[in-house]
């Protein structure tokens, strides 16, 4: 754990964590402390964090919660309480914490920057992991671990597994209503429901959740399919050598 807290709370990391944020330009969090606010004592404060930080006693501030229209056309924030209001709910961290976090993003890009070989060349993902990567269901653990607690704070019932979901309702109108909700708190996280994969499906009709089939009652598990023969491999490219790779990756 040293390993990771000392770059995480080395005050040139932090610096330059605090100057993306201020970058950004964003609202206060809960603790009242703007982005103009926190500059003007940025060396105290980044020496505060980072003493936090490596002492291992951080502990963040409670996310600012607050409604905006969907679009700057529709009606004032404040009648976004109203029922059914077309409106989305922004949860803001602060200053301190968006700071920590960018820090953490900082010294572990590297490990999600992956590279791609096609048996020609060489190119990095311009963002995000790639599917199938091991580290796939840890962070959608903890994308999502937010939207777990949010629904159940609504009423909802939820059944995760990674970035597969049920939300249980009793009715279809509910139903719709809680699939507004995940919407919008999932836009909050820049995440897109699947238009595909997110439907409203009943135990009377059935439907297939992790591979398993629910009907009525009944809850069952199709055969393994046996691995069709007739279909040849996929023809992988070439293995790719060290000095392969290095005259890919400085090709121009």
């Amino acid at each position: 754990m040293k390993n990771f807290l000392q770059p995480l709370a080395a005050l040139p990391n932090l610096a330059a964590a605090f100057a993306r944020v201020q970058a950004n330009a964003g609202c206060r969090g809960s603790d009242g402390v703007s982005v103009p606010l926190f500059a003007a004592n940025r060396d105290s404060n980044l020496r505060d964090l980072s003493n936090s930080l490596a002492k291992g006693e951080y502990h963040p501030y409670p996310l600012l919660r607050f409604p905006i229209p969907k679009n700057s056309k529709q009606q004032p924030a404040a009648s976004c309480f109203l029922p059914f209001a077309s409106c989305r709910f922004l949860s803001v961290p602060t200053v301190r914490d968006r700071t920590a976090q960018t820090a953490a993003f900082l010294i572990t890009r590297e490990i999600f920057e992956a590279e791609i070989y096609d048996g020609e060349r060489i190119w990095t993902l311009d963002k995000g992991i790639p599917q199938g990567s091991v580290v796939s269901p840890v962070l959608a653990n903890l994308f999502l671990d937010e939207l777990d607690e949010t629904l159940m704070s609504f009423g909802l019932k939820l059944v995760r597994f990674s970035d597969d979901f049920l939300i249980l309702a009793k009715t279809a109108k509910k139903a719709e209503e809680a699939i507004e909700i995940t919407d919008m708190l999932l836009d909050d996280m820049k995440i897109d429901l699947n238009p595909l994969k997110t439907k409203i499906v009943s135990f009377d009709k059935g439907f297939k959740f992790l591979g398993a089939i629910f009907v009525g009652d009944g809850i069952f598990q199709p055969f393994p399919q046996k691995r069709d023969k007739q279909h040849p491999p996929p023809k992988l490219p070439p293995a790719l050598t060290l000095r392969k790779y290095l005259e890919l990756k400085n090709k121009p």
